[in-house]
């Protein structure tokens, strides 16, 4: 039996979706290697060494605590192969700051406490970057679920799994096929989809009678969230439904009126 074209549009945009979401994974990956790169190099260089008394005097060591837990946690390891490590590790430090700071006679312990202290800075001002790369990354496929789940109103959930595919569940936490959501919530993913998937080029997106299967509530909102995935699209709609149009009223021509 033919698909219904609905569904093989469906089926060919969640494809394409697994391949933009693998792209972000992959550039993910890269950025992973490189703070491990980063990571290693900085271990036999001494860059930041020049702005010790001025790191020694500003650490904050809850704040470097966390993040270098963090640091592990992106290496996997468990918190009982770090943790009493790492306090032990700022325990020192914290007394050697004092020595340091009233420029007192250091041991050679309390000196390695401090040279500790500042490789371990680099590292969780790397992996600070490395944070801020994976939000960049990831946004616009966080954006598509956000806006997906603000529309669905908890009445479904999407989510993406492991294997970047995409993933609804109903409110019963039972997952369900694409091809069984209803129309509207199948016309509503490919729009949207589509969106995303012009990875915010400038763009005309014209769509003739959108409003169709789509809910009211979905009609109202429908313009302003492809606006939200792709803020330079320019659209295009031909539609019977004031909803759809929402605030945009000044932008509406009247076909009857100019023919």
């Amino acid at each position: 039996m033919t698909m219904p074209a609905v569904d093989q549009k469906l089926s060919s945009l969640a494809n394409d979706l697994v391949r933009y979401f693998s792209s972000m994974s992959k550039k993910y990956e890269d950025q992973t290697k490189e703070f491990q790169k980063k990571s290693f190099l900085s271990l036999i260089t001494s860059e930041g060494h020049d702005k010790v008394m001025d790191f020694v005097k500003k650490i904050d060591l809850a704040s470097e605590k966390k993040g270098l837990s963090d640091v592990f946690e992106l290496l996997q390891l468990e918190p009982k192969e770090y943790a009493s490590k790492v306090q032990r590790s700022y325990d020192k430090f914290s007394t050697a700051r004092s020595l340091f700071i009233n420029n007192s006679p250091m041991s050679l312990d309390a000196f390695f406490a401090v040279f500790n202290a500042i490789k371990a800075h680099s590292l969780v001002q790397y992996h600070e970057d490395l944070q801020r790369e994976r939000g960049e990354i990831f946004f616009p496929r966080e954006e598509f679920v956000y806006v997906l789940n603000n529309l669905f109103e908890g009445r479904k959930k999407v989510s993406i799994s492991p294997k970047n595919e995409l993933l609804v569940q109903t409110k019963a936490g039972d997952y369900i096929k694409l091809e069984d959501l209803s129309s509207g919530e199948k016309q509503l993913i490919i729009i949207l989809g589509e969106a995303l998937l012009q990875e915010g080029e400038s763009v005309v997106y014209i769509a003739d009678e959108p409003e169709l299967s789509l809910h009211v509530s979905w009609q109202e909102k429908l313009t302003r969230m492809i606006i939200r995935l792709n803020p330079k699209a320019q659209i295009v709609f031909a539609t019977h439904s004031p909803d759809i149009v929402g605030v945009h009223q000044d932008k509406v021509l009247d076909m009857e009126g100019l023919t």
